[in-house]
């Protein structure tokens, strides 16, 4: 029994170094980790090790960000990575997706580490890029246009905010919506709505009461009443329709305001309209609801005069009976 156990180590030993003779030692195996509608590569941190090597050995000289770098360097870059990384062959398509994602973000952040003055406060040349193209690349980084541009995006990710602490966008730390949906099902024993996930990560210590920022307070006040609204008329609520409308459906980029990625697998974008609560709580609507709100209201105004009448006549027949 202990032969056929050695036997069978010395087999998968040498399977394994097989594996590994052929594609080299340094080679990495990816494959696709796939979350909704996108892909991403695994592992993460050595691909993009191997993408920010490939952009030592070529450098475009107009590449002073990922959008103006020629198809040509980009294809390189895209050869280099496939000299160490191996794949199903199944998954060529969601790789190619995949790389190209994790090379613009790598190349973002390989300009940033070499223009900001946080990351090299001498403004020192990189010993692979030639003094012309860092000379131009500089002028461009320094021109109002290019600062005016970054400033203009740095407040937009900052929500407005120049100094200081940037306001939070959701309080669910380093777990994605769809984890936290599930981590909420497994507790309450039912799957969540849109409004539970987004009143558990927008609301501080996950109260549900403490609104984050103003734009969650709006947000949360609108579904709120407007579910109120619908309850009073008698309409039939669907939770995740009412929270689309509160956060006004999908926006530029398609996305959902406090759901994260969670928001691809619960509303399709496919509409080009972006839509806000104004657009959809039109005149109409806001005339039909009334309209049956008021005739709710007379009908109990109607039933509380005949209540009166009734209680007024009781009182009458017991002033008789005790004299």
């Amino acid at each position: 029994m202990m032969r056929r156990r050695r036997i069978k180590m010395k087999m998968a030993v040498l399977s394994v170094s097989f594996r590994v003779r052929v594609w080299g030692r340094k080679d990495v195996i990816v494959s696709i980790k796939r979350s909704f509608n996108r892909a991403t590569l695994v592992p993460s941190g050595k691909c993009a090790h191997i993408i920010k090597k490939s952009f030592l050995n070529r450098v475009d000289p107009k590449g002073y960000k990922w959008a103006t770098i020629s198809e040509e360097i980009k294809q390189f870059y895209w050869e280099e990575f496939q000299k160490k990384c191996h794949w199903d062959v199944a998954d060529d398509g969601s790789v190619k997706t995949a790389w190209e994602h994790k090379a613009k973000q790598s190349y973002r952040q390989y300009i940033y580490n070499m223009s900001s003055r946080e990351r090299n406060p001498t403004l020192e040349k990189p010993v692979h890029i030639e003094q012309a193209v860092w000379t131009a690349w500089n002028a461009i980084w320094n021109s109002e246009e290019f600062k005016k541009k970054s400033e203009q995006n740095k407040k937009n990710r900052r929500k407005g905010v120049e100094g200081g602490k940037a306001p939070p966008t959701h309080n669910g730390g380093s777990a994605s919506h769809k984890q936290i949906a599930i981590d909420m099902e497994e507790y309450t024993g039912q799957a969540p709505s849109c409004f539970d996930i987004f009143m558990f990560t927008h609301t501080k210590d996950h109260d549900g009461k403490t609104l984050i920022d103003e734009r969650s307070k709006k947000v949360h006040d609108y579904y709120v009443s407007r579910r109120a609204d619908l309850e009073v008329i008698g309409e039939k609520v669907d939770d995740n329709d009412l929270f689309y409308r509160a956060v006004g459906g999908h926006d530029r980029k398609r996305r959902i305001y406090g759901l994260g990625s969670y928001g691809r697998s619960i509303f399709l974008a496919n509409s080009s309209k972006e839509c806000t609560p104004q657009d959809i709580n039109s005149h109409s609507e806001q005339h039909q609801v009334k309209s049956k709100i008021q005739k709710m209201e007379d009908t109990i105004q109607q039933q509380q005069m005949e209540l009166n009448e009734m209680r007024s006549t009781i009182n009458n027949m017991r002033s008789l009976i005790e004299k």
